[in-house]
């Protein structure tokens, strides 16, 4: 066992949680899963209450806002069950109608209790980046004692009389993201007074009584105030001369906003000591995300740190002329008081006398939008007391010592605060959800939300929704997002207008793909190379900021990238059918290995595609690329029928497939494809049921044995009886008709040699005599049905559909001992195969097994985890309504009678088409009633 954690109070506790950043914790030293970010968040709003109670209808607020779900009682609990089993019961116990945490240790104490010491940057250290899973007031709380200690550490810096440089860029930093706030703006003042800069800090007090007066219609405070009349008061003798220096670094955009965690390393990196930092500073991202702005934010941040001068230079590396690195250093030469008659000819000899004259001098080198590493080398200082900022959407190699910077794009909040500076807070705070909707419709491309804001503010009759449905259709999105002056489509244009023929062609056909990413095996089918080349070619894309490589081997555009490379590209039929067939082949292999002797993938024809090993390496597959497979496009209704089976083979949430079968059933049999209609009304039926639609269900599958059999396809007109028989099945009165279809499919399938079918259709013979109460009949077909699985799977390989087959025989047969131990089987077996949906239903029957063997205690955590199955999948079947049923069961037996109401309350929801199960549930409810209005 690990030892306990050891607080800074030196307390030792066994849990600890941390909330100044991601949402973790810890159990006896080893970090623990937390769960999803609903029940990650409910233990930070617990932790911001110290050890205080939070009732649930607190808890509740801070989860959903005004919107929570029916079932958020009952979620909450169930969020409280599994935090428990994560950090220990005793940790987050009950009180009354809420919960609180008892004996845990987190940064948010320790937080506190250094700033009460006085001890503001150790406190600071604390934090871990910007705290994520809250949300409104708890966001606000923390984000508030954050500013607090740091407004008490800077004027404690500044009271000690530390130089003031060190606060200054943090001061500044702030003081433009909170412009309101007056304490931020008294200490930015103090530090520029302290610096011998007081025609800036009477100018910052200018700045913020306007804003004020714009913004609140106030005057400043009379903290902010005296100090400015001290100011004012204070003499201030002529400065000496100074020398004159290069200030050449542009002005910044009046609009710039967020950025803070990218502005503070870039000041931290450029203001440190000499050895204290790397040199060079390489800034890279696609065009358009703001590497510029960023860069001359920075610089100006630091600029008292570098009092020989600031350089600045457009290399203009985008473009069809580079800048040539001899002509930028003559300008720089020049700037730093060189005459044109001691310009040397040559580069190599420019560089070095760059080299000589800054050198021992404290200058800031600002090279933007650079090409390659061969333009920045002679550019370089020699010394260590310079630093140079490079910006650059290629990734120049071999520069030395340089520190990389990835510019990504910015979250949501910030690209729409840009967009808020743009067009005005009235605009946004009147339209926030198509605001929201048009950035995102931007990619948070900062360049892209400039020009979408340009329009808007100079359209005033405009409401945003406007901009937002000339966006919708990302084939004339680009064309939407230019001015008169810029377009964002040109930005990209310099990028593509780099690359050879081999990468451009790339660039143009992976954009095709719809999936969201793109492994490097899906990547290689496409442009039709080996994976070996196909790398090398994606790298040099993403080298160029053209791709994302989000995850080792998978690759991702960009929206507007996208978008630009499509506006390129001709429809290349070749090139996305060798991508379906990658993905169809793929997917069956991946199928077969999960589910060895199983035909169920045999129609798939596609040659090819990656080979499995091992189960686990076809799970990490599907897991992956299941979202790649639903979006991949078909070239023909029978490739788009096989892409379909595939994904209800694995699980998909089977109600989101109801409409693509029936489109598809539709059109098949308009275009008289008899084959894949058929196989599509049979599919289709299957998702129905899924779905609860049972009438619907049988229509659709007394259509597909129709159309099966006169398209002489049997295999599926069997499979079609046999979903009837399950539909059937569902209908408590209808168990000797299910009990036909399945003999008469079983018989089909023996006839035509379909062995593993055969069984299956045993298995569900077995079952329908169970529910006829004919047990020995049942046991017996059970038995056949292996015989004939064994045949054809061979002795090494267990079936799990068999094992769960016996398990429910046995269940109704009220053998509950010889159940439990096939259930727990057949749930390994499902969960190494991942496969959900029988993972789900194997748990339900599990619960049951077990509460009827008094058992339940142990029953709840595997309720639990039905019912977390039935949130994620959001399936919408008879699994989810049962899972919360049977939740309900189990608390109820352990005597927690209004959570079990509460989740009999959810199932009841879900049961709306299934009428015999919501019967049930309504017992339950009726029986359970005294029990909840009972007094405690």
């Amino acid at each position: 066992m690990r030892s306990p954690i050891v607080l800074g109070s030196g307390v030792f506790v066994a849990v600890r949680v941390a909330v100044l950043g991601p949402v973790r914790g810890w159990r006896d030293g080893a970090e623990v899963r937390l769960g999803p970010p609903k029940q990650r968040e409910l233990l930070a709003v617990l932790v911001l209450a110290g050890e205080r109670t939070v009732p649930i209808e607190g808890i509740i607020d801070a989860l959903w806002d005004d919107e929570p779900p029916a079932s958020a009682l009952s979620i909450v609990r169930t969020y409280v069950s599994l935090l428990r089993k994560a950090i220990g019961h005793e940790h987050l116990v009950s009180r009354g109608r809420g919960y609180a945490l008892a004996g845990v240790g987190t940064d948010l104490a320790d937080f506190e209790r250094l700033t009460r010491q006085g001890a503001y940057r150790e406190a600071l250290e604390l934090w871990t980046g910007e705290p994520a899973g809250l949300r409104g007031p708890h966001l606000r709380r923390l984000e508030e004692v954050r500013l607090v200690a740091i407004e008490s550490a800077c004027a404690q810096e500044l009271d000690s009389g530390q130089a003031p440089g060190q606060v200054l860029a943090e001061l500044a930093e702030l003081s433009a993201r909170y412009p309101l706030r007056e304490r931020l703006r008294a200490l930015l003042m103090r530090a520029l007074a302290a610096g011998g800069r007081r025609p800036e800090a009477l100018a910052v007090f200018a700045d913020l009584r306007q804003t004020l007066a714009d913004e609140l219609g106030i005057d400043p405070g009379p903290e902010v105030a005296e100090l400015f009349q001290h100011l004012l008061s204070v003499d201030s003798a002529p400065a000496p001369a100074l020398m004159q220096v290069p200030a050449q670094l542009p002005p910044g955009p009046a609009d710039f906003t967020g950025r803070a965690e990218l502005v503070a390393g870039l000041v931290a990196a450029l203001a440190a000591r000499a050895g204290q930092a790397p040199m060079v500073t390489v800034m890279t991202g696609i065009g358009g995300v703001g590497k510029t702005t960023l860069a001359v934010r920075a610089a100006h941040t630091v600029r008292e740190h570098f009092p020989d001068g600031q350089l600045f230079a457009d290399l203009q590396g985008a473009g069809a002329a580079p800048a040539d690195p001899a002509v930028v250093l003559a300008a720089f030469l020049r700037a730093l008081g060189v005459a044109d008659e001691r310009l040397p000819e040559t580069l190599e000899e420019r560089a070095a006398l760059f080299r000589s004259t800054v050198a021992d001098r404290r200058v800031l080198v600002v090279l933007d939008n650079a090409r390659d590493h061969a333009q920045v080398l002679p550019l370089l200082p020699g010394s260590s007391s310079c630093r140079v900022l490079v910006t650059s959407r290629a990734r120049p190699s071999l520069l030395p010592s340089a520190r990389l910077v990835e510019v990504d794009v910015p979250p949501a909040a910030e690209a729409l605060g840009l967009l808020e500076r743009i067009v005005g807070t009235p605009r946004v705070s009147a339209e926030t959800a198509d605001a929201e909707h048009l950035v995102e419709l931007c990619g948070r491309l900062p360049l892209a939300v400039r020009v979408a804001g340009a329009r808007l503010a100079t359209r005033h009759g405009w409401p945003i929704r406007v901009m937002v449905d000339k966006l919708a259709d990302e084939s004339k999105r680009l064309a939407a997002l230019r001015t008169s002056d810029v377009a964002v489509s040109a930005a990209f244009e310099l990028s593509y207008r780099q690359l050879d023929p081999s990468q451009a062609r790339a660039f143009r056909l992976l954009a095709l793909s719809e999936g969201p990413d793109l492994p490097l095996a899906a990547a290689a089918a496409m442009v039709d190379l080996s994976e070996v080349e196909t790398e090398d070619l994606v790298e040099s894309l993403v080298d160029l900021s053209l791709l994302e490589s989000p995850a080792p081997g998978r690759y991702r555009y960009h929206d507007l990238l996208r978008a630009y490379a499509r506006s390129l590209a001709e429809p290349d039929r070749p090139a996305l059918a060798r991508l379906l067939e990658h993905y169809l082949a793929t997917a069956r292999n991946a199928f077969n290995t999960l589910n060895p002797g199983d035909p169920s993938a045999v129609s798939v024809t596609a040659e090819g595609g990656l080979t499995f090993d091992t189960m686990e390496a076809a799970t990490a597959w599907v897991a992956c690329e299941l979202e790649c497979l639903i979006r991949v496009q078909a070239v023909d209704l029978s490739s788009e029928l096989q892409i379909l089976d595939l994904i209800l083979l694995f699980a998909y949430e089977s109600n989101r497939l109801v409409p693509r079968f029936h489109d598809l059933a539709a059109r098949a049999a308009a275009a008289g494809e008899v084959f894949v209609e058929g196989r599509a009304r049979a599919s289709l039926a299957h998702v129905l049921r899924d779905a609860g639609r049972l009438d619907d269900a049988i229509a659709e599958c007394a259509a597909a044995m129709e159309v099966t059999l006169r398209a002489g396809d049997m295999n599926h007109h069997w499979v079609a009886l046999s979903t009837m028989g399950v539909i059937q099945a569902d209908r408590h009165d209808r168990q000797d008709v299910a009990l036909d279809c399945y003999r008469q499919a079983a018989a089909g399938f023996h006839e035509l040699g379909e062995r593993y079918q055969e069984a299956a259709m045993l298995y569900g013979v077995g079952q329908r005599l169970a529910s006829l109460e004919r047990y020995d009949e049942a046991i017996e077909t059970l038995h056949e049905a292996e015989t004939v699985m064994r045949a054809h799977l061979g002795d090494d390989v267990r079936d799990p559909y068999a094992v769960v087959a016996m398990a429910k025989v046995f269940t109704r047969a009220g053998r509950h001992h010889e159940a439990l131990p096939l259930l727990q089987e057949a749930l390994a077996l499902f969960r190494q195969r991942r496969n959900l949906t029988w993972e789900q239903s194997t748990l339900i029957y599990l619960v049951r097994v077990l509460l009827a063997l008094d058992r339940a205690a142990e029953a709840l955590p595997h309720a639990e985890a039905a019912v977390v199955l039935a949130e994620e999948r959001r399936g919408g079947g008879w699994a989810d309504g049962a899972a919360w049923s049977e939740l309900g069961e189990t608390l109820h037996a352990l005597r927690q009678h209004s959570r079990a109401h509460s989740c009999w309350e959810r199932a009841l929801e879900l049961y709306e088409s299934f009428p015999a199960k919501a019967a049930e549930v309504r017992a339950l409810l009726e029986k359970a009633r005294p029990e909840v209005a009972r007094p405690r």
